[in-house]
């Protein structure tokens, strides 16, 4: 995937931007969050204090009066408390010095079989009748309780405005049931230790939610029951608007549950008004953030910019460039060494393109050089086998032969015509003609349209040479067919240089073509090299020479480079 750009400028502003606006942010968070983390951890540490306190001392007292109806119900006989003066004293002096030891929270009663009331320590009549009825009603709902309990922690209500706690053990004679004893714990009594205490927010349910005590004011769903929502939950929750830290803790054997409420309303609207006032700051700083940032990127960045224009003038070939840069500091300084670094570029490039002209002259002339004694020897041998049985085709070979001397001796000019090549390699192929006879054809298709093309001089011979050369072989009493045509490629000429030889074997050919992308001939063949480093020296990438061929079918050589024509010609 192709990575984005971004720019010198963008970075700067972003980065203004994120060390000016993200700690700035991430300070207030941080402040409000730790405000919020310590304000919730004092909610929930008082909240915790209060129900662990308010926990372990209802728990403490509802177990003592446990332990004392034990004790009576396994004691107490209601025979001897009739009957006996002394023993009923007796009994009555530990169950009041039970309760004194209490504070009096509870009030003691004894009951026949028959839930008759024999004794109170309650002087309340209502009381008395409402206790008897209980004892009564439950003792006709179950009878599968436990030998000794008839029920415990239930909660009643007396006239809609008190509740009770009543804990009450069956009382035996042998197998038989003789009454009832047991505590009323009025809820009032409860409340009233417990704002001694302060205690404050506090509701006990029973194990059915029944309420016993609520120091809270509310949470009632209208039958004496927690409101659903506050039932076996802990942590904070919103009611009716408000919110509220809750935890309830279950005690004497999950038979009561002690609820402590926190009111934290208050708190949560002040941490809801702190983050909207943040999210407020927030966006006044972005804005006055973002724009001071994009006015000191732009100006901190314009000589970047500037510097970067010059470059890219530089990297499509303008080297005249030059930066005017006073900004006092160290872009100044690279300003005064760009413009240095070019002056010295272009003094180097002007003085590497004349060495290179002189190099590429002198390499050019060294491989003309190596033509033309070639030729020469090859062409010399012919006449002197044609003086012997053909004077008169060696005297035209001869005239031939001083031609293209004098075409090839041309010093005054580097480049010659389309036509004229042609024109040199048909003398040629006549002079090779004497030689062979009808063992050699040949044809060379003349566009006159591209006769006028100007190509580097006696390029033509020496592949021309080698298909004569190499394209018979050992077979020397075959025909030779070669055909010379020129074609226009896109913008580039191409001279095709065709015979039916028997062409190059496939490793000879691999080894050919890899030999022409060398700088320095490392083959045997020169005349082939030779061509194709001269086109690539004069032209550059994409001329030189190109070579096909098949075993039995011949060879084809292809020169390529571009088309160019003589300005006089053109005119």
């Amino acid at each position: 995937m192709k990575e984005k750009k971004t720019s010198f400028k963008n970075e700067i502003r972003e980065s203004l931007i994120h060390h000016a606006l993200v700690p700035c942010i991430l300070s207030i968070l941080i402040l409000v969050s730790a405000i919020s983390v310590a304000g919730i951890f004092l909610v929930m540490q008082q909240n915790r204090r209060e129900c662990e306190s308010f926990s372990s001392w209802f728990g403490g007292l509802i177990e003592a009066y446990c332990e004392e109806g034990e004790r009576l119900s396994e004691n107490l006989s209601i025979r001897e408390f009739q009957e006996t003066s002394s023993y009923r004293i007796e009994q009555l002096s530990d169950i009041y010095r039970f309760l004194n030891a209490n504070d009096r929270i509870g009030e003691f009663y004894l009951l026949d079989a028959d839930c008759n009331r024999l004794f109170s320590s309650n002087r309340d009549p209502m009381m008395d009748d409402y206790v008897q009825n209980c004892i009564r009603w439950n003792t006709n709902r179950d009878f599968t309780e436990a030998r000794h309990m008839i029920f415990n922690y239930e909660i009643y209500d007396i006239e809609g405005n008190t509740s009770s706690c009543l804990l009450f053990w069956k009382l035996w004679q042998g197998e038989t049931l003789s009454g009832y004893c047991g505590f009323a714990l009025p809820s009032d009594r409860f409340e009233t230790m417990a704002m001694q205490q302060e205690i404050s927010s506090i509701l006990v349910t029973n194990r059915f939610d029944r309420i016993l005590i609520n120091r809270t004011g509310g949470f009632d769903d209208g039958m004496k029951k927690v409101i659903p929502q506050f039932r076996n939950r802990n942590g904070l929750l919103s009611l009716s608007g408000r919110w509220y830290f809750l935890r309830t803790q279950q005690i004497l054997k999950d038979e009561v549950k002690v609820l402590a409420v926190s009111d934290c309303t208050e708190f949560v609207h002040l941490i809801a008004i702190s983050l909207l006032l943040l999210a407020l700051v927030a966006v006044v700083m972005t804005v006055m953030i973002f724009v001071s940032a994009g006015s000191i990127a732009e100006k901190e960045t314009d000589i970047v910019y500037e510097l970067v224009e010059a470059l890219k003038q530089v990297e499509h070939g303008n080297l005249d460039v030059r930066l005017d840069i006073h900004s006092n500091d160290e872009f100044e300084g690279i300003g005064q060494s760009f413009n240095m670094m070019l002056g010295s570029i272009r003094h180097l490039l002007s003085r590497h393109q004349e060495l290179a002209r002189e190099n590429t002259l002198a390499m050019v002339q060294a491989m003309e050089s190596q033509f033309n004694p070639h030729f020469l020897f090859n062409t010399l041998e012919s006449i002197r086998y044609m003086i012997r049985f053909e004077p008169q085709s060696a005297e035209r070979m001869i005239v031939n032969l001083s031609r293209l001397l004098r075409y090839s001796i041309q010093r005054g000019e580097e480049l010659a015509s389309l036509g004229e090549e042609l024109e040199f390699s048909d003398k040629y192929l006549q002079i090779m003609y004497y030689r062979y006879g009808e063992r050699l054809q040949y044809q060379i298709d003349r566009d006159k349209s591209l006769e006028d093309i100007r190509m580097p001089r006696m390029i033509l011979q020496p592949i021309v040479e080698n298909s004569i050369k190499y394209g018979y072989g050992d077979q020397k009493e075959e025909v030779l067919s070669i055909f010379i045509h020129a074609e226009v490629n896109e913008t580039n000429l191409e001279i095709v240089v065709e015979d039916d030889g028997i062409g190059i074997p496939p490793d000879l050919l691999m080894e050919l073509r890899e030999n022409l992308g060398h700088r320095q001939n490392h083959s045997g063949h020169i005349g082939i090299y030779n061509v194709h480093r001269r086109l690539y020296l004069l032209y550059g990438k994409g001329s030189g020479v190109e070579m096909e061929s098949r075993v039995g079918e011949g060879t084809r050589v292809i020169l390529r480079m571009p088309m160019i024509y003589d300005e006089k010609t053109q005119g």
